[in-house]
C-alpha cells in the first residue's frame, strides 16, 4: 500500500485494489483495520468509501468540497423542480385555454345550425366540456387523464361539426350530404355519452376516497352504538 501511495495525499480505493489484485470490499476492510491499528495515523476514509485520505488538511479540504458539491446539487434540484413547476403551470394554462377555445367554437358552430336536435346535443356537449376543464383547473394533477381527450377527441369532434356546418349551409339535399349529416348527428349522441364518462372518470379517485371515509365512519358509529343498528360492528 505504501509503495502505491507514495507521497500522495489521497488515493482511490480502486487504485489500491488494482495494485494488490484484491476486491474493493477486501481493500476497504483492510484499510479500515489499518487506520484503527494506527498504520495510517492521520488516515481517513470518505463516507462513500471511494478514497483513502492521508492527512487532516486534505480531509478538511475534501469535506469542504463535498459540502459545496452537495449545496450545488441541492440548488440544481431546486432549480429543476422550479422549472418543472413552471412547465406544469404553463401546460395547464395552455390546456385550459385550449378547452375554452374548443367550447367557444362549438357554441359558434351551434349558433349556425338549423336542426334543433343536433343543436340540443351541442349545447349539452359544450356544458360537459366546460365542466371537464373546470375540474382539471381545480385539480391540476388530473391533467394527464385528459391528454387523449384534448389531443384527439376534441379536435375530431370539432372537425365533424365543421363538416356538418358546411354541408348544412349548402341548403342542398342529397344522398351524400344527408347521409353524412345523419351519421354526424348519430355520433354526437355517442360523443356526449363518452364525454360524460370522461368527466365521471375524473372524479373516480375522489369518489373512492369518499366511499372509504363513509365506510370507516359507519363502522366507528356502529361500534359506539351511535349508528344504524343494522350495521355490523
Amino acid at each position: 500500500y505504501a509503495y502505491r501511495i507514495g507521497r500522495a495525499s489521497f488515493i482511490t480505493m480502486e487504485e489500491l485494489a488494482a495494485s494488490i489484485g484484491k476486491s474493493l470490499d477486501f481493500v476497504r476492510k483492510d484499510v479500515r483495520r489499518m487506520i484503527q491499528d494506527g498504520m495510517f495515523p492521520f488516515g481517513h476514509i470518505d463516507p462513500e468509501q471511494k478514497y483513502l485520505i492521508l492527512n487532516d488538511e486534505t480531509y478538511r479540504l475534501y469535506q469542504a468540497t463535498r459540502v459545496q458539491q452537495m449545496e450545488m446539487k441541492r440548488e440544481e434540484e431546486k432549480q429543476q423542480e422550479a422549472r418543472q413547476e413552471r412547465q406544469k403551470d404553463e401546460k395547464l394554462e395552455k390546456v385550459i385555454a385550449s378547452g375554452e377555445e374548443y367550447a367557444a367554437k362549438i357554441r359558434a358552430a351551434n349558433m349556425e345550425l338549423k336542426e334543433k336536435e343536433i343543436s340540443l346535443k351541442l349545447t349539452r356537449l359544450e356544458a360537459i366540456i366546460r365542466r371537464i376543464f373546470q375540474c382539471v383547473e381545480l385539480n391540476p394533477d388530473k391533467l394527464p387523464d385528459i391528454e387523449k381527450f384534448t389531443e384527439y377527441y376534441l379536435p375530431t369532434t370539432l372537425k365533424l361539426l365543421n363538416a356538418y356546418d358546411r354541408m348544412d349551409a349548402t341548403g342542398v339535399e342529397g344522398t351524400n350530404i344527408d347521409g353524412t349529416k345523419g351519421r354526424i348527428e348519430d355520433i354526437m349522441s355517442t360523443i356526449c355519452t363518452a364525454f360524460d364518462r370522461q368527466l365521471d372518470a375524473l372524479y373516480g379517485q375522489e369518489a373512492m376516497d369518499i366511499s372509504t371515509d363513509i365506510d370507516v365512519l359507519e363502522q366507528m358509529l356502529a361500534r359506539e352504538g351511535l349508528g344504524d343498528m343494522n350495521l355490523s360492528a
